[in-house]
């Protein structure tokens, strides 16, 4: 069962929510300062982040850029929170702002 993410965001971080269905696939993604904050907020009310995908922004939409993290089997929480942080911190640092940042979520969800 996919875990809507609307009900673990605060709605103005929602709003904010880029939809990859012109992609195929369900879930959002955020730039780099709000998907830190989703990750606070999911952390926060105890959500294990199990990784992430990393997209380019275009005027027809975003575009898969192939980078993506994943957090190691056994991670806490505050583990995979810090090191989804850590990877979309230096990953805007080295390529730029302009990327979106979807999360796979404990629980079969993503965004």
């Amino acid at each position: 069962m996919r875990q809507d993410f609307r009900f673990l965001l605060p709605d103005d971080l929602c709003s904010r929510a880029i939809s990859l269905a012109s992609l195929g696939i369900e879930g959002w993604a955020f730039g780099a300062q709000d998907v830190i904050r989703a990750i606070h907020e999911l952390r926060d009310e105890n959500v294990l982040v199990l990784g992430g995908d990393v997209y380019a922004t275009s005027l027809r939409g975003p575009v898969p850029t192939c980078d993506s993290w994943y957090c190691p089997d056994g991670a806490t929480v505050e583990e995979a929170a810090a090191l989804a942080e850590d990877y979309v911190m230096s990953y805007a640092k080295a390529n730029g702002e302009d990327h979106l940042f979807s999360l796979v979520f404990g629980g079969g969800g993503s965004y």
